[in-house]
């Protein structure tokens, strides 16, 4: 997280675009423009001045001889292609993705796989005086007469591209296409006649899966979606949708083959990735996948990390000891693999689960839902009184609002959670509130005049500062044209901001400032919420929109890479080092000591997320009530628990408390049964915290 590059004073986003226009060569998509660089290039002297910039900054080596200029916005990508003269499809190596903007940069290794990017029509990267121009088109050509372009769905890719390559008999030398008079093998993977028992990894389910679950918790798979399992397995996802009455199939080569692939709303591909030990076809499943959904596609696979099975090595994963094939992906890599195979966004929703939306205006806002918080109407309202009246004009007001009680009451609740008076799409009934009082601005004066100014005027913070989480959050991923924002997104920039290009600004502000360590410690002395030392702050995630605007961008930073934070109990603030860690226990509140069970450390400066398996580490969590708020319902009962280990010698030591065997010898020694049934407080305290947890 650093500051903006300095490049030419003139060249903001219309000089950039009109420099682009400028280049008479290269490779034009509607959002990307790739052309070939080497020594004697040149594009003019202001983007010549600004990649020069860019190389220094960035130490960006020569071997990086492709350059992608985004369209639409101030990016440039820095693409490795060591072969791109002598390949006729040379493949990617390494990419360097920079965000003039906001300085950050993402930096790929394709070096170790398996089936990397490669690259087509190289002739129309190149200037047309190249003397090797002609050369390359001719090879263009004699694929298309092949039919070699008719499906571009995975042909960008080495192992797919080198399987059609097989498949139709031909291959190429140099740069001339040949065909063979007998079949060729593919190469997609080293020779290995192991043979790989797929439907073994298919698990019998007694719920739903974790990414079919984040789907009803974002309240992402309504009523009315049509829901389409890829790869079901023996298909628990689909019972457990259809008995909840969702419109749900599934399809399975092995457990449900006979079933037609259909496209859905909501397609789940669901650890199926980690499961096909064929790159090639591995690429085709994802894609295959996509084309079916019609609004979002969500995919999981197994993550990576420490704790992960010891295997036999075996293509690009492991054989594990039931002979069945599984690929550990590392977050970041599912990501960008989700990324480079589909051309379009991937957004983290949890450890190793990403949604994938066809349309970007309903992407926007499920990531700006994620960073609102919900005003509690009904405790506001109670606090809303009629008064006594003191003249005529009150008394009319007063029975206006009797007369219209129920419609005010809804009316009001959605102005408070939008924080702003609502376009009349967003309130169903504005016809009836205008005839009935002649305008929302009237309904508005009318709620101000019950007392409910303060109300007001705290709605319209919170949905300010919410939307300043969501902007800052919008610079650190990706800002989007405002024709991607809902007509409701757009309302709420209009009125809180005046305008998208100030609105942004003020977002990349509050997103330079979470990157200064000082502003993050002062802005953790001053929460007062949760618990902290001298490095970090740790609160439980029910706090998170409890925290300042500065704080919530941070964590939002690191759930850029991770995910819901939600899904974790612990969120860890690192003052100083510029890192977010996400703890998860068994059990928050239904154990009185859980033990830690994963630990995600996200480094936002190298933009980089570890994955720890503390499973086997008997972990213990002590004294759970610091990291939640006061008025937390179960925070007494957790008092009374913890003034009970006080009692036997334990104490807050950051870190260092007993794990479950230390502990299990300390109440040995004081004669005092596993459970601590003899201090009277388990049976009692497991009841109210489940009933808690339930509410």
């Amino acid at each position: 997280m650093q500051s903006g590059v300095d490049f030419h004073p003139a060249m903001n986003l219309k000089d950039y675009q009109k420099c682009l226009e400028q280049i008479s060569y290269g490779k034009r998509l509607p959002n990307a423009l790739y052309a070939y660089r080497d020594a004697n290039s040149s594009f003019g002297e202001k983007l010549d001045s600004l990649l020069a910039t860019l190389v220094s900054r960035y130490e960006v080596n020569p071997t990086h001889n492709v350059i992608k200029f985004r369209l639409d916005e101030l990016k440039v990508s820095f693409l490795a292609y060591p072969d791109f003269l002598d390949c006729p499809h040379p493949v990617l190596c390494h990419s360097v993705a920079i965000d003039i903007v906001t300085g950050k940069s993402r930096v790929t290794d394709y070096t170790n796989n398996f089936n990397p990017p490669v690259l087509h029509r190289k002739e129309s990267l190149l200037p047309s005086e190249h003397p090797r121009r002609a050369e390359f088109e001719a090879l263009t050509r004699t694929e298309e007469a092949e039919g070699l372009y008719r499906d571009t769905t995975t042909i960008g890719f080495k192992l797919n591209w080198e399987a059609l390559l097989a498949q139709k008999r031909l291959t190429i030398e140099g740069h001339r296409l040949h065909r063979r008079e007998s079949a060729m093998p593919i190469s997609a993977c080293p020779t290995n006649s192991q043979k790989v028992e797929r439907h073994r990894t298919a698990i019998t389910r007694y719920g739903l899966s974790k990414p079919v679950k984040t789907l009803l918790e974002h309240g992402l798979l309504a009523n009315s979606s049509s829901f389409f399992d890829y790869g079901c397995g023996q298909g628990s996802d689909v019972k457990g949708l259809q008995a909840l009455g969702y419109p749900a199939d599934g399809w399975d080569p092995v457990f449900r083959p006979e079933v037609q692939r259909v496209s859905a709303d909501i397609v789940n591909l669901g650890y199926v990735l980690n499961v096909i030990d064929d790159p090639a076809e591995r690429l085709e499943a994802l894609c295959s996948a996509y084309e079916l959904a019609r609004r979002v596609l969500i995919v999981s696979t197994l993550i990576q990390h420490a704790g992960n099975e010891p295997s036999e090595c075996f293509r690009d994963g492991l054989l594990t000891r039931r002979n069945t094939f599984q690929k550990y992906f590392a977050q970041q890599e599912l990501h960008q693999y989700i990324e480079d195979a589909l051309e379009t966004t991937a957004v983290p929703v949890a450890l190793g689960v990403f949604y994938v939306f066809r349309d970007p205006i309903e992407q926007q806002d499920f990531l700006c839902t994620g960073t609102r918080r919900l005003v509690d109407w009904n405790q506001i309202s109670s606090r809303l009184g009629l008064g006594r009246p003191a003249a005529r004009a009150q008394r009319i007001r007063v029975d206006l609002y009797e007369r219209n009680k129920e419609l005010l009451d809804i009316f009001w609740a959605t102005m408070l959670q939008l924080g702003r008076l609502p376009l009349v799409e967003e309130f169903q009934r504005s016809g009836e509130l205008r005839q009935n009082l002649g305008s929302l601005r009237k309904a508005e004066r009318l709620f101000l005049e019950k007392g409910g100014k303060d109300a007001w005027e705290a709605a319209r913070e919170t949905r300010r500062n919410d939307l300043l989480v969501y902007l800052g959050m919008s610079n650190f991923r990706e800002a989007v044209p405002l024709r991607y924002l809902s007509a409701s997104l757009q309302q709420d920039i209009r009125i809180f901001f005046g305008n998208y290009r100030r609105a942004l600004s003020e977002g990349r502000e509050l997103l330079f400032v979470a990157g200064d360590p000082r502003q993050i410690e002062l802005a953790s002395r001053k929460a007062q919420l949760g618990w902290q030392d001298e490095r970090a702050l740790y609160i439980h995630h029910s706090l998170l929109e409890k925290l300042p605007p500065l704080l919530r961008v941070y964590v939002g930073c690191a759930s850029v890479l991770f995910g819901d934070a939600t899904q974790a109990d612990i969120i860890k603030l690192h003052k100083a080092s510029g890192k977010v860690t996400f703890l998860v226990y068994d059990d928050f509140f239904g154990k009185p000591l859980p033990s830690l069970q994963r630990r995600i450390k996200v480094n936002l400066r190298t933009r980089w997320m570890e994955v720890f398996d503390h499973t086997s580490s008997d972990q213990l969590l002590y004294f759970k009530e610091r990291f939640l708020s006061a008025d937390h319902p179960s925070r007494e009962q957790l008092q009374n628990f913890s003034s009970r280990l006080t009692q036997l010698g334990i104490a807050v030591t950051g870190g260092f408390e007993p794990n479950k065997a230390e502990l299990e010898a300390l109440l040995k020694r004081h004669g005092l049964s596993e459970d601590l049934n003899e201090l009277g407080y388990r049976a009692e305290m497991i009841a109210t915290l489940s009933d808690d947890s339930s509410r």
